[in-house]
């Protein structure tokens, strides 16, 4: 199986598409452990290693079934991708979670970081056919991955995928920047396994 990509120009994915390590990760707007991965750790690697071309972070959404509004914040995530506002937007998401994964009022927290004009905008895009077929697209690309949680990452080094549902043991993985396996470290264990 190749490299995982994404087609579209976004702010989604950060760092040179020549970078000897591509993250994939796989994130749902509405997981607790998704939002204390971004929270704690997504910017300073995208800070310290994508935006300095040691890697390459690609953000998919996964929406998973039982969280009920992950789907709409992923859509309105992925319109205000188009904006240039998905990292205000995906901030606000995971900050505000535990209110609007209670209430549902997903667009309250998106229309908090936009102008009016803006949101104006982004609910235009939000109808466009192609935002959802993305997600879905998304979607697709982990399950074929044999993704069945968040987050998960794909690390791709030299070409080869390897599957971390975990951060603890991203060491183990040739090829990884020196200091990213202690800016990716969270307590648990990471199931790492060559991919077949």
């Amino acid at each position: 199986m190749g490299r995982p990509f994404s087609a579209e120009k976004t702010t989604r994915a950060v760092g040179p598409v020549t970078a000897a390590v591509r993250i994939d990760l796989f994130s749902d707007f509405q997981c607790p452990a998704c939002k204390a991965l971004h929270e704690q750790t997504i910017k300073r690697v995208k800070e310290e290693f994508a935006q300095t071309g040691k890697i390459r972070l690609v953000h998919h959404d996964f929406p998973l079934p039982q969280h009920k509004y992950a789907r709409p914040a992923a859509i309105l995530a992925a319109a205000a991708d188009r904006l240039g506002k998905y990292d205000a937007v995906a901030d606000a998401l995971f900050h505000q979670q535990e209110s609007w994964g209670q209430t549902g009022n997903v667009d309250a927290v998106v229309d908090s970081v936009l102008t009016p004009e803006e949101r104006k905008k982004l609910r235009e895009i939000a109808k466009d056919p192609a935002i959802l077929a993305n997600i879905e697209r998304d979607i697709q690309l982990g399950e074929r991955m044999q993704v069945g949680s968040t987050p998960t990452m794909i690390v791709t080094h030299d070409g080869k995928p390897n599957p971390v549902g975990g951060f603890s043991r991203l060491g183990m993985l040739p090829g990884m920047p020196r200091g990213l396996c202690a800016g990716l470290s969270m307590s648990g264990t990471a199931a790492i396994r060559p991919w077949a």
